[in-house]
């Protein structure tokens, strides 16, 4: 579908950053901001643009530039978005805009979306740092984690594949072993994808993809579901423990 129009996403970002106590950091805005406009599609969301990066979030930091220009976000400081007077003026007067409702779950008929949130959430209750759409070039992957947020190079990088292309998604992870050697997962929501999965992991399937066999480990989204609920019950074990 077509995305949302500049004027929208200007509202939505200032609605963002005001719901946030007036500042916000990017890539929480970018989250606040897709919650927003729960048409959105997956194809929407993740979509890339011909030089790589994600075209959604260009699209908002497109936005934010133009609002910082016509003063309705200050310009300073680096890696803060933070409101100006001008700004909350518009959201208070501008053709009599009020505040959006709550928007409707983010996850609500997006598996893909629930699994990302999920294993970054399960990362996150094993002390591990976790983040969403992470870089490295020429790709961006679902979800990773490291040890902490300073360390260079992530440990485990997941890519969620549901109902897409199961060779592109093996064809990005291994791209992420050979630039830092991480453990990999792919997590697929297809019926059979897991035995389809093995079977390209395997040496009759050209040997592509066997060199990465042994630090993949292929799950259902049920698999990555129930270990989330499981962990979840005793969340606050982990707390202690980690």
């Amino acid at each position: 579908m077509a995305l949302p129009s500049d004027g929208d996403i200007e509202i939505a970002l200032l609605w963002a950053i005001v719901d946030a106590g007036g500042e916000a950091r990017p890539r929480d805005a970018y989250r606040a901001v897709t919650a927003r406009f729960p048409q959105l599609t997956d194809d929407d969301i993740r979509g890339a643009l011909p030089s790589g990066g994600n075209r959604w979030t260009n699209r908002i930091q497109w936005v934010r530039q133009g609002l910082v220009a016509s003063g309705q976000i200050h310009r300073k400081p680096h890696g803060v978005w933070r409101i100006t007077d001008k700004g909350r003026d518009r959201l208070k007067l501008g053709s009599g805009l009020q505040p959006p409702p709550p928007p409707a779950p983010p996850d609500e008929g997006r598996p893909h979306r629930q699994l990302q949130n999920q294993l970054r959430e399960i990362g996150a209750m094993l002390g591990c740092y976790s983040a969403t759409e992470y870089r490295l070039d020429p790709y961006q992957y679902d979800v990773i984690w490291k040890r902490d947020e300073w360390q260079p190079s992530p440990g485990n990088v997941f890519e969620v594949q549901h109902h897409g292309n199961l060779e592109a998604a093996l064809l990005k992870l291994k791209h992420a072993h050979d630039v830092c050697k991480p453990k990999l997962c792919l997590v697929v929501t297809g019926e059979g994808d897991q035995k389809k999965v093995s079977k390209m992991l395997g040496p009759l399937f050209s040997g592509v993809f066997h060199e990465i066999k042994s630090r993949t480990l292929v799950l259902t989204a049920q698999q990555v579901t129930e270990l989330h609920e499981s962990l979840s019950r005793h969340r606050d074990v982990l707390t202690e423990l980690t």
